[in-house]
């Protein structure tokens, strides 16, 4: 049998080609290893208002029981510098059908997971509350997520964590606001031993750094998890759950991959503002807003709505208002008002405030649906004096003088017209009578 050799120039090109393979599949796979990817989860799935997750999802998440269920819903959450959200997002309350996503088992090391979350509504939430989310090997449970009415303000909530959902939780001081999102980190580390295993929980955490920051809660420890394996939704009951939208879950073994940091333009302070309300002539009283950008190439611009002013330092106000960036950053405080010569016919209500800048999404600082107004200004007339008279037995009175308006603002110059006539209340004689009027200006 003849056997052939490549010429030496083929060698060598079969010889590149095999390290270029390699090169590339170690290119593909190192990423995968380096950020410890578990899940993403954009809840990227169609809108609907009676089928369930489990459904919409293609069985991607799996019912865990029975009763009504978490929705997929239009729209997305967002918060601060995070990658813009994309799909939908889910949301669900009360009593209801838990629903559970798998992923590989992981039984060392530490496993993150984060989200945004939004509790639209309180509903019949209690001050004792919940566990709601939460990860999971089979039925048991880890790093819960529990909320509470706060027992300080009834219209805010606490943010709670225990390591198992039998275990002392930790509840967080801050009362935190309905209607606000706020992206939470909750990490579960498997230690070497029993009964030693480390819940931890963060709000708001700073995004973009490789390595946890120290956690905002760390609760008692109780009996270990085997392993982790899967996320899990909870729908408990109506004073335990509340209204909860959920969006943009990753779970990961790498704190930097669940807090990844959008390096796109963006602006934080959307906001609904309280009613404000004024009599013309007089700007109403301001209303202030946190605002800040990140990753930015240009100044932030608040403009205002017809009738209202904004201001960056409180004293210099107008119909923009600049917050000048530095090195991509920008943070201020927005103040806005009702403007003194806000006409009283004009229409105030759900008014947008516009945050924008170069490449940014804009945001909106929204007034509120209904209650702002201006009201008329009460204006004198001034100039006139009424003649004392001698008794004639009638009621004629003369007045001198020439009518002018006093009250008058925003530079406004009106001259009085109309033809009126004037009497005494009585012909009798008497002192200090005012005088009716008849007739109008």
């Amino acid at each position: 049998m003849m056997s052939k050799k490549l010429p030496s120039s083929q060698g060598k090109f079969g010889f590149a080609l095999v390290l270029s393979m390699i090169c590339l599949m170690l290119s593909v796979i190192s990423p995968f290893k380096s950020t410890g990817q578990l899940i993403t989860e954009p809840f990227n799935y169609t809108a609907d208002a009676a089928n369930g997750l489990a459904k919409q999802s293609s069985s991607a998440w799996t019912i865990a029981n029975s009763g009504d269920s978490v929705l997929v819903t239009a729209g997305s959450l967002s918060y601060g510098n995070l990658p813009t959200s994309t799909g939908n997002k889910v949301a669900y309350d009360g009593a209801g059908t838990d629903y559970l996503r798998v992923f590989t088992s992981q039984t060392s090391g530490t496993v993150y997971a984060s989200f945004i979350m939004n509790i639209s509504a309180l509903g019949s939430l209690g001050t004792a509350g919940g566990y709601t989310l939460m990860f999971a090997q089979s039925t048991s449970y880890a790093s819960c997520i529990w909320l509470r009415k706060s027992s300080v303000d009834a219209t805010k909530f606490n943010i709670g964590i225990s390591t198992r959902s039998n275990s002392t939780v930790t509840w967080l001081s801050t009362d935190y606001t309905v209607g606000t999102s706020y992206f939470i980190v909750i990490g579960y580390q498997i230690v070497t031993g029993t009964g030693n295993d480390v819940s931890k929980l963060w709000v708001n955490p700073s995004l973009g750094n490789i390595s946890e920051p120290t956690p905002d809660a760390t609760p008692s420890a109780g009996t270990d998890m085997t392993n982790i394996s899967g996320f899990l939704i909870r729908q408990d009951a109506a004073s335990t759950t509340p209204f909860i939208q959920l969006d943009e879950l990753k779970i990961a073994t790498s704190w930097s991959t669940v807090t990844p940091a959008s390096t796109s333009p963006n602006i934080t302070g959307a906001a609904t503002a309280t009613a404000f309300t004024t009599t013309y002539g007089t700007a109403s009283t301001a209303q202030s807003f946190s605002i800040s950008g990140t990753n930015l190439t240009a100044d932030i611009t608040a403009t205002a709505p017809t009738g209202f002013e904004v201001s960056s330092d409180g004293t210099n106000y107008g119909g923009t208002a600049t917050f000048t960036q530095s090195s991509g950053s920008a943070s201020g405080t927005l103040r806005v008002r009702l403007k003194a010569n806000a006409a009283v016919s004009g229409s105030y209500n759900s008014q947008n405030v516009v945050l924008s800048s170069t490449g940014a999404t804009s945001v909106n600082i929204v007034t509120s649906l209904s209650g702002n107004s201006v009201s008329t200004k009460v204006l004198t007339i001034t100039g006139l004096t009424a003649q004392n008279k001698n008794y004639d037995g009638t009621t004629t009175a003369s007045v001198t003088g020439t009518p002018a308006y006093a009250g008058l603002v925003n530079s406004e110059s009106f001259s009085v017209t109309g033809s009126v006539s004037w009497v005494f209340p009585s012909a009798a004689v008497g002192n200090n009578y005012t005088l009716t009027r008849s007739g109008s200006y």
